[in-house]
This record gives C-alpha cells, structure tokens and sequence, in this order.
C-alpha cells in the first residue's frame, strides 16, 4: 500500500508560495471566477517519504509532477504552484498525493473522502445562472421528431451534469433530452428508449461516471429486445468506479452489438474515472460498432468534473471543447430526426 520515495534531492526552485495553497487559491489568483481546475488526483495513497531537517522541499499541489509527490515543473502555463516546506526533523512522513488534504503537504487521510471532497466543490461551484432547478425529464411534445437522448449521471453528479452537459444538449437543439440517475434500473430507461424506437425516432445514450457503465447495461437490455442504439457516448467509465459494486460481476469492456456508434472518453489526469493503463481505458472495435477512442494525457490536467463542464464558457477547458464537447455534438448531429415515413 506505501509508496517509498527516498534519497530526494534538494529543489532548487524555492519561490514564495502563501499559505492560501491550502485551499487550493494560486496567490495572484483575486477573483474566483479565475480559479483553476480542481487538482488532479495523483494517486489514492499517500506517500512514505524519508524527509531531511533544514531541506527545502516543493510538494506539487496540481497533481501534473510525473515525480510524486514532489513538483517536476509541469504546473509550467497554469496558475498552479508549488508548496515550498522545510521539514522541523528528519524523519519518514506521509506526504498527500490526492491534493485534497487541508494540512498540505502532509497526509490528512483526504483520500478516503474522495467522493466527498469532490461533492462538496461541485456545490462550491454552482453558477448563479443555474441556480434554478432543472428538470431532469424532457417536456418535448409526444409528436417530436427529434432523436431522443437519455443522460446518465454519475454518483454524487446528477446536479453537476444537469447543470452542464443537459442544459448544454438542450441549447444545442436537442429538445428530447433527459437526464436519469445511476440508480436507476436499465430495464427502465430501456422502456423510456424504446418509446421513441417505437416512433421511428433514433435514440442516444451518454452516461458519465458510473452512468458511463450504465448505459452499456442499458444498450444490452435493448439488444436482447432486438432495438439498436445509434449513439452511445461513454465518459469517464474507469478507476474508482470500477470498484461500486454494481460493477463487480459486470464485464465492462464487453461491447453488445446493438451499438452503432460508440464514443470512448477518459482522461489520464482523472484518477476517479480512469484506469492507470490504458489497456484498462481503451475499448475495441468491431465489425458492428464504430468506436472512437478519445483519451487526454495526464498533462493536459482535466480531471473528472472539467470532462463535462460546459458553462460558463470561459471555464470550459480548451482541450474538453476540442476533443470532448466538440465531437460528442457531431456524433449526437449524426442523427436524423423521424421524418415520418
């Protein structure tokens, strides 16, 4: 379970850093509107460091160091810095690699709080012009010819998607769009799918988090009723989520045939919604489903809620808009409204 880090050598870049790092705030950072993204979470371990009295130290308080827990530089162009510390005595330390301790850069046990910690800034983070509540079910007219659209949260998330990814469907056109909790039984959201299948009406499924495994449940149930699904958007369906234990005698990387199109999103800056290897990420095509894999790198710094944050726009991450909102609205404009014949 430990991780040993010996033998480090003393860091050179011994800026100021105030002590307002503790709560995550770079110190030119004034108005919050300018925050950054939440830090990465590096690992779900603390580190076992041997620290040596009178050193300094620069603990990497963004998550992008590629040498954990210690900063590397690769903060270079954001509005992370390091923590500089000087240890009392020399002695073994658990030093944070989650980046959500509150006594940094000492372990707190934060990375037992994970879903937690990442709840609570969801909530700090609500915008005013979301204040008001959202309807999760589409109030489309019984007549639509618009493909019908079924979100699937994560644990802890149905607000953060609403919020984002449903209103920002809804703007784009998609009036038939509605958001389901994880909770819910995939026979269920299967019925409401197959309505609009019923009607002649393509159907698209994107789930995020753990709603990223049930939309392949729900995609199985519709195979074993012979229906197709036209879009399947997974993002975000790995690392700790595999550990829920709806999960556990559930093949996830085994694709039913019924899918048409299928998108694959996961960032390697993302430790709650991503495998370490890649292998684990990666799902494979076949000769009945288009796949589009679509990975971030680990140094691009999007972690699990920037994956589908879309508002305000300023916030949005320039890679998400590029390599995640981008094609999943192509994939999702792919679909043709029923034209009644």
């Amino acid at each position: 379970m430990t991780n040993s880090v010996l033998g480090i050598k003393k860091h050179r870049h011994a800026s100021r850093v105030l002590s307002a790092v503790q709560h995550y705030v770079p110190e030119h950072v004034q108005d919050s509107s300018q925050l950054p993204v939440m830090p990465v979470v590096a690992c779900i371990e603390p580190a076992l460091v041997s620290l040596q009295v009178g050193q300094q130290y620069a603990w990497c308080s963004c998550g992008l160091s590629q040498r954990q827990p210690f900063c590397d530089g690769s903060h270079a162009g954001t509005s992370w810095k390091p923590l500089i510390f000087t240890p009392k005595r020399t002695q073994l330390d658990w030093v944070c690699t989650c980046k959500f301790t509150r006594q940094p850069p000492y372990c707190d046990a934060a990375h037992n709080r994970l879903n937690e910690l990442y709840q609570r800034k969801i909530q700090e983070s609500e915008l005013p012009r979301m204040e008001q509540e959202i309807v999760w079910m589409s109030d489309a007219a019984a007549h639509t010819r618009a493909p019908r659209v079924v979100l699937i949260h994560g644990l802890l998330a149905g607000q953060h998607m609403a919020r984002h990814l449903l209103s920002w469907l809804r703007e784009a056109g998609f009036e038939d769009a509605s958001l389901f909790s994880n909770n819910t039984s995939p026979r269920v959201v299967a019925d409401f799918l197959q309505v609009a299948k019923a009607q002649g009406r393509q159907i698209a499924l994107v789930g995020y988090s753990q709603g990223g495994f049930q939309v392949i449940k729900v995609a199985k149930v519709l195979a074993t009723r012979g229906l197709n699904v036209d879009v399947l958007v997974s993002i975000a369906a790995g690392g700790l989520g595999r550990l829920h234990p709806a999960q556990w005698a559930f093949p996830v990387r085994r694709i039913p045939r019924n899918i048409h199109t299928l998108l694959n999103i996961y960032s390697h800056a993302d430790r709650l919604g991503t495998d370490p290897t890649s292998r684990g990420n990666a799902l494979p095509s076949s000769v009945a489903t288009q796949v589009e894999n679509i990975a971030l790198a680990k140094v691009e710094g999007v972690d699990h809620l920037a994956l589908v944050r879309c508002y305000p726009v300023e916030r949005q991450h320039p890679v998400v808009r590029e390599r995640v909102l981008t094609p999943l609205l192509t994939a999702l404009r792919g679909l043709s409204p029923h034209d009644g014949t």
